[in-house]
């Protein structure tokens, strides 16, 4: 790109971020919004320090979180004008004036962890769209609302972790994952036991735990397959079809990898 269209790119969004802050600070709604974004620009830092550094570590979660977010703008992009012509209850604006100066007031006293964190400015993200569009917006826009929800945390694997566990059986994926690695274990002459998460050969045995299930890749596979399904505008039927098909065929590849490799690793020694 040129030099001097980037400047002018660069002057179009100072004028439009100087229009827009000139604009909020005339009405009290208005200043209330930009006090609860303040709160995201103080966390956006953490949130993305997060996602680097688990970058670093092999983590897909970057590119990921990065595309959730671009999607959930640029649905609400294109239902700007939609959402000028919103109007609001005066329940509805005070509801989401009380959620965002709640999450101003207590986000500098839980910066200690960065669930805490991600909780207010959810809460604040809430407080914003309901103050600004009614709790109407929710029912309206579902996908861009699911979207910026799915975003907010940037370690989404944990999240559905705990929601798993809250529905499941104790270690019940983890039961699962052993008993189906065994069956790989004995179809190729293995001598195996399984107790629990335990599968024990007689050269040594493995446990198999949270990070080696395959449930957090699954939830990345997942998590790609919604973005790339509403970037490509499929209907929801398909986008459902998408996610399930590439976590399920993620787990299936993945259910007897780790015991497998784990338990050979005593076998061949």
């Amino acid at each position: 790109m040129p030099v001097s269209q980037q400047k002018k790119r660069q002057q179009k969004m100072g004028k439009a971020l100087q229009s827009f802050l000139q604009e909020n600070l005339k009405t009290t709604h208005g200043r209330i919004v930009l006090c609860g974004l303040l709160v995201g620009l103080c966390y956006f830092p953490v949130w993305l320090g997060v996602l680097i550094e688990r970058a670093f570590q092999g983590s897909p979660g970057l590119p990921l979180m990065l595309g959730v977010v671009g999607l959930a703008l640029h649905e609400l992009w294109k239902k700007r004008t939609q959402l000028i012509k919103e109007t609001v209850g005066a329940e509805d604006q005070l509801l989401g004036h009380i959620l965002i100066l709640s999450g101003v007031v207590f986000f500098p006293f839980y910066r200690n962890a960065v669930w805490s964190q991600s909780l207010i400015w959810l809460i604040v993200l809430i407080g914003i769209a309901c103050s600004s569009w009614g709790l109407e917006f929710f029912r309206k826009h579902t996908v861009p609302a699911l979207l910026m929800a799915l975003s907010v945390y940037p370690r989404p694997g944990e999240t559905t972790r705990l929601l798993w566990e809250l529905v499941t059986p104790y270690r019940a994926l983890d039961h699962f994952m052993a008993w189906a690695g065994s069956l790989t274990l004995k179809a190729i002459g293995q001598t195996v036991e399984v107790q629990g998460a335990f599968v024990s050969l007689p050269q040594g045995s493995v446990e198999v735990g949270w990070g080696c299930n395959g449930f957090s890749m699954a939830v990345n596979i997942a998590m790609a397959g919604l973005v790339m399904g509403l970037l490509l505008k499929q209907s929801w039927q398909k986008v459902l079809l998408i996610m399930a098909f590439g976590a399920g065929t993620q787990h299936s590849t993945n259910h007897a990898c780790h015991p497998c490799f784990g338990l050979l690793g005593t076998v061949l020694v």
